[in-house]
């Protein structure tokens, strides 16, 4: 569709209008940016081109040999990447592993793509944010516009979900590449504001202590991080080491010889030390927007978790704010170190050839889905 879409608007390119159609974890996005006084007449083209559009068989297939092409070629993506996507191919509900969607690309065809294409637009539910020098009645023009042009309905949200293991799970990658890559992504209880700025504040107090220990003194990979994460909005937190000179169970055994060496560094940090990293998280929080496109991505941000208030930045740095050494420790404790179940861990052996052995395997990396 963006092909044709691209050969239709190459005029309003020029004249300073982009746009575009994208899929993601809710649906489809329709995205319009440039100079606001003809961004209705162009989101008015993509609607129009949205429920008259045809299908080109031959087209198609140009497309399907392409996207096969993507899905095969991830297998040669660098080790730590595989490893890091693979968390939310396995654990999210909106997203699958490029080796199961490459399954699928054969059985589409003209017909049933423009079967698929109609069932969905015979009732579409919309949600529309406008972002920029533009009034009132701009966005009531943008929402009359969408109106006119769509059979519009009132429809639950189709909102991700995450697994929370129930237990210790480990997945080997196996991938073809000389170096051994470990990660362990630890969730969140749940998605609450408490619970996020909890575990960007652990971020902020292990990322470099744990990039220093494990890159910089023992030197066992260049590509090593600890983040914090999240998937769709749960909040997590990712230890992940790429290494050509040591295997994965040494890596499992260095992060958790980190992980216990670092609470015991908490418990003897000062106050004042945990304020400043406290006060460098919210001060890189709230600052200003750089430019509109940062601004309309934190406000799209927003939108997708359904805070139409659109400050869950500045939430997050309140409760930031308000958190003791005594709940940093306590946290630490219960997602870092208690509870195993919070713990999955995704793998490739190397050229070592050895693998995790505590855990339960899991071979295939859909076997928390339902059907797609």
């Amino acid at each position: 569709m963006n092909i044709e879409l691209n050969a239709r608007t190459y005029p309003a390119l020029i004249a300073g209008l982009s746009s575009s159609f994208s899929a993601n974890a809710e649906g489809l996005s329709i995205a319009v940016n440039g100079y606001d006084d003809k961004q209705a007449v162009l989101l008015g083209t993509m609607l129009e081109l949205l429920t008259s559009f045809e299908i080109d068989a031959n087209q198609l297939e140009i497309q399907k040999t392409e996207l096969a092409k993507n899905y095969t070629n991830f297998k040669d993506e660098r080790p730590f990447q595989q490893a890091y996507s693979t968390v939310s191919f396995i654990l999210l509900s909106s997203a699958w592993a490029p080796s199961v969607l490459l399954q699928e690309v054969d059985q589409v065809t003209a017909a049933t793509l423009t079967a698929w294409l109609q069932e969905k637009l015979k009732a579409v539910s919309v949600t529309a944010l406008v972002v920029g020098n533009s009034i009132k009645q701009d966005a009531k023009h943008i929402a009359e516009t969408v109106q006119s042009q769509l059979n519009l309905a009132a429809a639950d949200r189709r909102i991700p979900s995450v697994v929370q293991p129930d237990q210790h799970y480990t997945h080997n990658l196996n991938i073809e590449h000389d170096d051994a890559v470990y990660l362990a992504t630890y969730l969140g209880a749940d998605e609450t504001i408490a619970e996020r700025a909890m575990l960007q504040l652990l971020s902020q107090v292990i990322s470099q202590a744990y990039f220093n220990e494990l890159r910089t003194e023992q030197q066992l990979g260049y590509a090593t991080f600890a983040q914090y994460n999240t998937l769709f909005r749960h909040p997590g937190f990712v230890f992940l080491v790429q290494s050509p000179v040591a295997d994965t169970l040494a890596l499992q055994t260095a992060t958790a010889n980190f992980l216990t060496q670092r609470r015991t560094e908490l418990g003897d940090m000062e106050l004042a030390e945990i304020e400043n990293f406290k006060n460098g998280l919210v001060t890189s929080l709230l600052e200003k927007d750089k430019n509109l496109s940062q601004r309309s991505g934190r406000y799209l941000s927003d939108l997708l978790i359904e805070n139409e208030a659109f400050d869950t930045r500045e939430r997050v740095a309140g409760a930031i704010e308000g958190i003791s050494k005594e709940a940093l420790l306590a946290a630490y404790d219960r997602i870092l170190l208690a509870d195993e179940t919070r713990v999955f861990e995704v793998f490739s052996p190397g050229k070592k050839g050895v693998e995790l052995e505590a855990g339960f395997a899991l071979s295939d990396p859909a076997v928390f889905k339902s059907t797609p």
